[in-house]
Order: structure tokens, then C-alpha cells, then sequence
């Protein structure tokens, strides 16, 4: 440094010249005086003996960390007593300094240090440092050094484990490591996705249910890092099962919420009524001044806490509760749209809780639950076969009210479920579809072994008088009934249930509820009847009815309030007489008020949900209906019709009336149209782009059937939907449907119709749409039409009958070369609107008649 070895030679020959020649790789040394250059010659040939170089290879990756691992050692002061060390970065070099002796033995000191010294490095995450430091002496990284005698530094600022040892037993800890962090030969890590709240559940208050996990696997290792990923590591099939635990677990763990009354709430508050609102849930609640503590499985309480809500007074809210994997993919879709259609159709507020892993709603009673149930049928949509939601009877929900119920199909099929008590169903969630499947199948085997736990007696709609008697004055008859059976009875309007888990019992309940159920109707005779039945049957003033009470001993009372029917009453021997008087009175007086009245209404299969919203909920809507014809009317189902019985032409005339206009109304409601799967694909647009704004539009909903048809329902206003349906058709022609001639067969077949037009005008104008598309549609490539008003083709075809699709066709001028355009007009309404002479006169083409239509030609202004 600053010479120092230049002028150390030189001391003593003042008159010598040392010259280095770095380029040269030589040293020059001159002098006047002989002598003097040969001392400095011999000086510096013995330094230069003393400064021998040997250099040791150090493998590039590894470079760094050996030399600082030499640099710690002992080894370190002892060759420093040999040699002089330093290290070339450049060439990844380890450099050694001294004579040729020692620098041998220092060469085969290092080599022998690095040959038991071996370093590599294997890359880790965050959460995987805390699984391999996590238990001190005994943690796994300890394991690891002591089972293969090296030495492991795990470095969690760059996330790297540093292994030092032999070569051989560096890459056998290294095989360890990658084993126990990422699996294999017989060893499996899990990474479930949790919430934060169920990340809570597993830790337990402190740490006690982590604790009860790890004494029930100790063959796995748990780790539950506050990043929303449990992580199991461990044999194959302790890993499946510890798994599986941990799912029920959060299927069946109790938590405790509370709710924070303010003062309106705290007014309100009666603990003995809202008891009475939770009975039907599995929760306990505990009342205190300004709060109340609820306690359940987490569905439960959030279920429970919704309706103490809406009783005090708030607003209602629900939720839908996913695997926490499912949750995050819903997140990860474009799921804003979707929620925004359902907020805006039913007019509530559709959110996500991360905390919980759930999807919120909240908004007015009255739509709150068919937001509900278009928010299930989203999620079905969204997590395809990674969601089910399976409906349940209310007994079944009873039945299925003890969380170890689910805990066994959620534990033994991975799969995450719950009671929906608003839905009325059991939800099921998880990231493998296989699981939902098997949840699905063992929820149906664990429902069909309930259904053998139960007995439901419907005693009918007309017999719902039978439920009062059964209950009692203050329930007085069915505690009885409770006491006899040794039973659980619930009762609804027209159902009578018993659950019991001992087959004897429930059979000997069930025997004696049909003998009472049959006593009970052996006393009282229940039958509907039209107005002027009614009033002929009690005479004026009632004299008819108490003459026919005093001469058959019974009772007879006309339950006009709720249906137009007659019951009566009284001991068996008389009823039966009674029966089969009023019925020969019946028989008689119908007879001489002309033959029965019959009209028969039959439904297309697409028309099914027309039938069920005639019956209503109960069926209370057709209980009004047969008050309002004043005649019987009957609904089946399974054969799809509705049959109105009167008892003379005016009533069933009147009945049809009022019947027509409430199946018009109701297809007015829903029209389905038919469109090429071609057309329905640009139809619904990029992330359905296109089906919102035209639903904006028009201010309906427009739903795509799933069943790959191309049917597209519209429903909404009777008048709105009926202009969606004319927009609908006009869109499609405008758009280029292929020729009926030269189309795809699909594309011939799929053409629209007006399902909610009458019939027999469809079945005239059908051809006009398809016959305009055959002359004058060009293929879709060489389309060119004018921009066309739709408001204004909308109008026409309201007007004129004649639908959009025939007049977007006369309207738009052909492209060069194209034949002209025809409109097709029934003859029906030609001659209602005007005459052949005039229309001749108007037009500077011919006008040719058809069999059944008019045929009209010319350019834009003609027609």
C-alpha cells in the first residue's frame, strides 16, 4: 500500500530503480552499482517466493454463502497462520497467499472444508418459514438438520432456506424440505382458503380447538397463518381426514353475536315475543337492557339476528354463505352487473362480507324474497356445478336442526353446507365439484331416512276446518294430543305433522291421528257451491237452511267469508243422512235450472307456470277465482288443464270472461320467443351488455333458458312486453337471420312467434315474417340496410297487426340487385282498413291476392 514493498526492498541501496510492469507481468530493477541489484534481485525473489497464489473454484450460487460459512469457522484463524486468504467475486474464486508449502496444505485444508461444507438453497414463501420454524428445539427445520447432520438458516427476510453439509446429505435435507413443504412420496400439503371468522373457529380461545386438532392428527402439521389459508401437512390420509374435520368443524362450531338495541329497539323489545320468533331456530338468546346475545352455528345466528331486526323495527337482511374458495372466485367474476339487475328488479342492496364469506341482502319485505331466490339462482349460474342449493321441506329443516346433522355429510364429503331457513333449503358450496355432488347424494340419503321419522296428514283445502278442531280452545286439544302420541306435532293451515325417531310410536300416532282425522269428518260435510246455489239453499230470510237443520239434526253454516262453500256439522249417523239430502237438493235443483256448464282450457308445456300462479300460494288465488266466477272450477296439473263447471250458460259465460282476461293478462306477462343460437349469442353480447340495455329499454327481464333451445323469456308489463317482443323480432331482421330457403336448418326452425297474440292471428301472419325474410334477407355479409326508427316499426305493427319483422322488411330499401320487398297482410284486416281499388290506386306495382293474404310491392314511399 502507497509502495510499501518497493521501498521495503529498496532499504539499504539508495541508488536502485524498481520498476513493475503491470502489462508485462515484470519486474526491472536497475542500478549504477552491480552489487546493489543483485541484494534487491535477491530480496525480491525471496518475497515473491513467499507470495505464491492458488486459487480454489467455488460453484457460483453457492460462492457467497461458503466463504462467509469459512469466515465463521475455526478453520479461518488456522489458515490465516498459513496464508494469507481473499476472495475473488469475479471469478466466484477463493484466493490464497504464501509460500508453496503452506499454500499446499492451506489448498487442501479449503478443499476439504468445502467437500464437508456443501451449501445449497431452496426458495420458500412466508407462511412456509413459520411452518418450519414453528416449535422451537422441536420444530421441523431441527428435524431436518439432525436427521442429515447439516446445517439449515432460514433466511425470512429473502425467503430461502440455506443448507450446509455434505454434498450427499445436502441434497437429501433438500429432498426433506421440498417434501415436507410442497408433498410427496406418501407426504400431502393442503391449502384450504378460510375467512377470517372461520379462521377464528379453528384457533379457538386460546388456541384450544388448534390444540384439540393437533392431539386428534399428530401425524399433520396445522398451520393457521392470519392470511386467510390453512395449511396441512402430513401423511396422505391423516391430511383427507384432518381436512374433513376441519369443514364439519365449520359447519357445526357455535359462535356468539349480539345485537346493540338503540332506544327505538329497546321500546320495542319484549324478550317473551321474540323468543316466540326464534322457536323455529336452533339458537339461544339472551336478553339483556341494550343488547342481545345470540349463540349458534354461525348461519343460525346471523339468521336469528335478521329477525330481530326486522321485528324491531329495522331492515330486513339475509345472507348466503360460501366456501371461502367459492367466495373468492365469485369476487374475481364480473359480478357487479349481475347484482345491480337483481337490486334494481326487486329494490333492495346486494353486498359481499370477506369476513364471513357471505353475500348480503337487504331491502323491503315484500321483494325481499324473490331477491332471495334470484340471488341463488345467480350463484347456480356463476359457480356452475361448485354450488347447490337443494329445497327442503319445513319438517326436514326441523329435523335437520341439530348442527351434527350436516356436520356428518359435511365431514364425510369435504364439501361446506347450511340450513337457508329463508330459501327453505340447504345450501352446498366447495372448490371440488366432486364433493358437491357426493354432498348432494348423502343429503338425499340422510333426507329420505328422515322422511321415515315423520308423518304429514294434508287434510285439503276444503277440509282446513279440521286443524281448528284438532288445536282447540288455547290449543287445549292438541297438547292432549302431544301427551297421548309421546310425539313432536306441528301444525300448518291445511298439515298436521308428526316427528318422531321411534318407528312404533310414530306408527301408533299416525293410526290414531286418521281415526280422529276421519272421526272428524264422519261429523261434518264440507262442499263449494255457486251464489245462487248458496242462496237457494237457505231460502229467504234462512227459512229453507233451518228446516233442513231442525229435519236432519245438524248444523249447516255458509262460510262466505272465506270461500263460497257450506259446511255442516253434527253427529255421524245424521251428517251421512244430511249429505245425501243436499246432495239429492243439489241434484234436483240443478236439473231444473238447465244441464251442468262445462269449459275446458288446455296449456302448452311452456304455459306450466301459468297453471301454478292460478293456484297460488295455498291455493289461495283460486280460492278467489271460484268465488268470483261463482262457479267450481278445477285444476290439473299433471295433465295441464282447467275445467269451469256452472251450473247455467250465464254463469259459465261470465266465469269465462273473467278467466280470459286472467290468462291474457298473464301471457302478457311472459312471452317466450324462440331465436337461433346464433341470434341469442349477439342477442345476450359480451357479458351481457346487450340483454341489459335492451331490458333498460324496454323495462323488462330477459332470461336465457338454460336447456340449449335458444328460447328467450320476456317478462315484465303486459304492454311492455308485448313492445319488447315487436323490438325483439325487428332486431333479429335488421340483423340478418339467414334465408328461410338458404338458412341452416336450426336457423329455419327458430324462427320468432307471438305467443302472447291470439292464436288464430298467429297461425294467419306467421307466413308474412317468414316469406319477407326469404325475399328480400341478403346474407348477413352483404347486408345494407338504412338506419331504420324502431319506435316508428314498433308503432306500425301495433297499429296494423302485422308484426316488426314484416315491417322492417317493406321498409328498408333492398340493396342493388335485390328483389322488392313484400309485405303480407291477412285479409281480414285489409278489408277492416281499407279496399283493394285504393291500395292499387296508392301503389305503382301490382297488387297480387293470395289464398289468404295480400300481397303488397313497391319502393319505400308505395308502401
Amino acid at each position: 500500500k502507497g509502495g510499501a514493498g518497493i521501498k521495503r526492498m529498496k532499504e539499504g541501496s539508495t541508488n536502485v530503480v524498481i520498476d513493475a510492469d503491470r502489462e508485462a507481468g515484470e519486474i526491472k530493477v536497475c542500478s549504477l552499482d552491480p552489487a546493489e541489484t543483485e541484494k534487491v534481485v535477491a530480496t525480491l525473489n525471496t518475497f515473491l517466493l513467499e507470495q505464491q497464489i492458488k486459487t480454489v473454484k467455488v460453484q457460483p450460487e453457492t460462492f457467497v454463502g461458503q466463504f462467509r460459512t469459512l469466515l465463521r469457522s475455526p478453520l479461518w484463524k488456522e489458515l490465516n497462520e498459513l496464508v494469507t486468504l481473499s476472495r475473488d467475486d469475479a471469478q466466484c474464486e477463493i484466493v490464497l497467499r504464501g509460500n508453496a508449502e503452506n499454500l499446499e496444505k492451506a489448498g487442501v485444508m479449503v478443499d476439504s472444508f468445502l467437500q464437508d461444507n456443501h451449501q445449497d438453497n431452496i426458495p420458500i414463501t412466508k407462511n412456509d418459514v413459520g411452518a418450519l420454524l414453528r416449535g422451537g428445539k422441536e420444530s421441523k427445520i431441527e428435524e431436518i438438520s439432525l436427521e442429515h447432520d447439516v446445517r439449515l438458516n432460514c433466511d425470512s427476510e429473502n425467503c430461502t432456506v440455506e443448507v450446509t453439509g455434505k454434498k450427499e446429505a445436502v441434497g437429501e435435507a433438500m429432498k426433506s424440505i421440498d417434501r415436507f413443504l410442497n408433498g410427496g412420496d406418501g407426504v400431502k400439503v393442503l391449502r384450504m382458503m378460510v375467512d377470517d371468522a372461520s379462521a377464528g373457529l379453528l384457533v379457538g380461545r386460546g388456541g384450544g380447538n388448534k390444540a384439540a386438532l393437533e392431539e386428534s392428527y399428530p401425524n399433520v402439521s396445522i398451520s393457521i397463518p392470519p392470511n386467510q389459508t390453512v395449511v396441512l401437512r402430513g401423511p396422505d390420509e391423516d391430511v383427507d381426514a384432518c381436512e374433513k374435520h376441519i369443514v364439519k368443524l365449520l359447519v357445526t362450531s357455535f359462535v356468539t353475536e349480539k345485537l346493540v338495541l338503540d332506544d327505538d329497539m329497546q321500546k320495542a323489545s319484549k324478550a317473551a315475543a321474540l323468543k316466540g320468533y326464534l322457536k323455529s331456530i336452533p339458537v339461544v338468546a339472551t336478553f339483556e337492557d341494550t343488547r342481545i346475545l345470540v349463540r349458534g352455528t354461525r348461519p343460525d345466528v346471523h339468521a336469528a339476528l335478521s329477525v330481530l331486526k326486522s321485528k324491531l323495527g329495522g331492515s330486513n337482511q339475509s345472507r348466503v354463505f360460501l366456501e371461502a374458495s367459492q367466495f373468492h372466485r365469485l369476487q374475481s367474476v364480473s359480478r357487479d352487473s349481475h347484482f345491480a339487475r337483481i337490486e334494481e328488479a326487486t329494490e333492495t342492496k346486494i353486498g359481499t362480507d370477506p369476513r364471513t364469506s357471505s353475500v348480503t341482502i337487504s331491502g323491503k319485505k315484500e321483494t325481499f324474497g324473490e331477491a332471495k331466490t334470484q340471488l341463488i339462482q345467480l350463484l347456480g349460474f356463476l359457480l356452475s356445478d361448485n354450488f347447490a342449493c337443494e329445497s327442503v321441506s319445513s319438517h326436514t329443516i326441523h329435523l335437520l336442526g341439530h348442527p351434527n346433522q350436516l356436520g356428518a355429510i359435511a365431514e364425510e364429503s369435504g364439501a361446506f353446507l347450511y340450513i337457508d331457513r329463508d330459501a327453505g333449503a340447504v345450501v352446498i358450496s366447495s372448490s371440488s365439484a366432486e364433493r358437491v355432488g357426493k354432498a348432494k347424494d348423502l343429503f338425499t340419503g340422510k333426507v329420505a331416512a328422515l322422511d321415515s321419522m315423520y308423518y304429514e296428514l294434508d287434510v285439503g283445502v276444503d277440509a282446513e276446518w279440521i286443524i281448528p278442531k284438532l288445536i282447540g280452545k288455547g290449543g287445549s286439544r292438541i297438547k292432549t294430543l302431544r301427551k297421548s302420541f309421546d310425539c313432536t306435532l306441528e301444525m300448518g293451515d291445511q298439515t298436521m305433522t308428526i316427528i318422531s325417531d321411534d318407528p312404533e310410536k310414530l306408527a301408533k300416532a299416525k293410526e290414531e291421528l286418521d281415526e280422529i282425522v276421519a272421526n272428524e269428518r264422519a261429523e261434518c260435510f264440507y262442499v263449494e257451491i255457486s251464489d245462487n246455489e248458496m242462496a237457494a239453499f237457505m231460502g229467504l230470510k234462512g227459512v229453507h237452511v233451518t228446516e233442513f237443520e231442525k229435519t236432519h239434526n245438524v248444523r249447516a253454516q255458509a262460510l262466505r267469508k272465506k270461500t263460497n262453500s257450506l259446511r255442516i256439522t253434527g253427529e255421524v249417523e245424521p251428517v251421512a243422512k244430511a249429505k245425501a239430502a243436499f246432495e239429492e237438493w243439489l241434484e234436483d235443483f240443478r236439473k231444473g235450472n238447465g244441464p251442468e256448464q262445462v269449459e275446458l282450457y288446455e296449456f302448452e308445456p311452456s304455459e306450466m307456470i301459468m297453471l301454478t300462479r292460478l293456484i297460488g300460494k295455498g291455493g289461495k288465488r283460486i280460492k278467489e277465482l271460484r268465488k268470483k266466477c261463482g262457479c267450481k272450477i278445477e285444476i290439473d296439473v299433471d295433465n295441464r288443464y282447467m275445467k269451469l263447471v256452472a251450473s247455467d250458460a250465464d254463469i259459465l259465460a261470465s266465469a269465462k270472461k273473467i278467466i280470459e282476461e286472467v290468462l291474457e293478462h298473464e301471457r302478457g306477462q311472459n312471452v317466450v320467443v324462440h331465436l337461433s343460437k346464433r341470434d341469442l349469442s349477439a342477442f345476450i353480447g359480451a357479458k351481457g351488455a346487450h340483454i341489459r340495455e335492451f331490458e333498460q329499454t324496454h323495462g323488462v327481464r330477459a332470461t336465457a333458458m338454460k336447456d340449449d333451445s335458444g328460447d328467450l323469456q320476456l317478462s315484465g308489463d303486459s304492454e311492455a312486453v308485448f313492445k319488447a317482443k315487436l323490438a325483439l323480432d325487428f332486431w333479429v331482421t335488421v340483423r340478418g337471420t339467414p334465408t328461410v330457403e338458404d338458412g341452416p336448418e336450426e336457423d329455419r326452425n327458430d324462427m320468432p312467434s307471438f305467443s302472447n297474440r291470439n292464436r288464430n292471428f298467429d297461425r294467419e301472419s306467421s307466413r308474412a315474417p317468414r316469406k319477407a325474410a326469404a325475399v328480400y334477407q341478403p346474407p348477413p355479409e352483404e347486408a345494407d340496410f338504412p338506419a331504420l326508427d324502431p319506435e316508428k316499426v314498433v308503432a306500425l305493427a301495433i297499429e296494423t297487426g302485422v308484426d316488426s319483422r314484416s315491417w322492417a322488411g317493406a321498409l328498408a330499401e333492398p340493396p342493388n340487385g335485390q328483389p322488392a320487398p313484400e309485405l303480407l297482410v291477412p285479409d281480414a284486416l285489409v278489408s277492416s282498413k281499407s279496399n283493394t281499388s285504393e291500395v292499387e290506386e296508392a301503389s305503382p306495382q301490382a297488387v297480387e291476392a293470395a289464398d289468404e293474404e295480400l300481397v303488397l310491392q313497391g319502393g319505400f314511399g308505395a308502401l
